[in-house]
């Protein structure tokens, strides 16, 4: 399942200031373009501030169907990559939020490169999706689900391990995980309470063809929510290869 914006007021506020630096994201989303807007935005860091002078945001341009990274001061950072309307697409990003670093936007396996403009590094805000950080009105038309974030920058192998799972691969400096499952599910299920508020009236809709699974830190299960370890878990007697072998015998 996925989280469903309308164009109409829809979007999703992270709860905690993201940390400046190192940042990558990945989510899947299903932009339909059904109802007409001027401009739209996917994701973004932020938190609605009216203005992109100290946010970055990834704007889709609502006739070309394309997306373009946008850095501090409103710069555009990178060749901009062409959206297929209507279907499911991998969307990840990552780069620094420094001055003048370098970015990468992926959507699917396809990899789109450039350089912040910014003069300044950005100081820390909030993560939106389905919003602009830029326009108040710039909502995105579309589903969102399976949105991770760490405070480290991922390389294109590593980003594409984390393609077909809610839960991520990668734990290590891992910000949240969010699988967006519903609108009644928009926590993070690591436990560091980085989850989602909404905004205006989402729904619930069907998602992508995501596998749940992935092997979680040793010595931790998952629940439904955060990752914890039991105070006792029942395992099996250790037996002795060979013992096992002439018992098979």
């Amino acid at each position: 399942m996925a989280v469903r914006m309308d164009a109409v007021g829809d979007f999703l506020l992270g709860s905690t200031n993201v940390p400046s630096g190192a940042v990558s994201a990945s989510f899947w989303l299903y932009e339909t373009g059904t109802t007409p807007t001027t401009d739209w935005f996917v994701w973004g860091i932020g938190g609605n501030t009216s203005s992109l002078t100290d946010a970055y945001g990834l704007w889709g341009n609502p006739s070309a169907r394309t997306l373009t990274l946008y850095g501090p001061g409103a710069v555009s950072m990178l060749t901009t990559a062409a959206l297929t309307i209507n279907t499911w697409t991998f969307v990840a990003l990552a780069g620094n939020t420094g001055a003048s670093q370098s970015w990468t936007v992926w959507l699917n396996a396809t990899a789109y490169t450039g350089t912040s403009g910014a003069s300044t590094a950005y100081l820390a805000g909030l993560v939106d999706l389905g919003a602009s950080v830029e326009f108040a009105s710039a909502w995105s038309d579309g589903r969102f689900a399976a949105y991770k974030h760490w405070t480290a920058t991922l390389t294109t192998a590593q980003m594409q391990a984390e393609r077909w799972t809610y839960l991520p691969q990668r734990w290590d400096q891992l910000w949240a995980c969010c699988p967006l499952l519903h609108t009644g599910a928009l926590g993070d299920v690591t436990g560091q309470g980085h989850g989602f508020a909404p905004t205006g009236t989402p729904t619930t809709e069907d998602g992508p063809a995501l596998a749940w699974g992935s092997h979680l830190p040793m010595g931790q299960w998952y629940t439904g929510g955060p990752s914890v370890a039991p105070a006792a878990v029942s395992r099996p007697p250790r037996r002795s290869l060979a013992r096992f072998m002439r018992r098979a015998a």
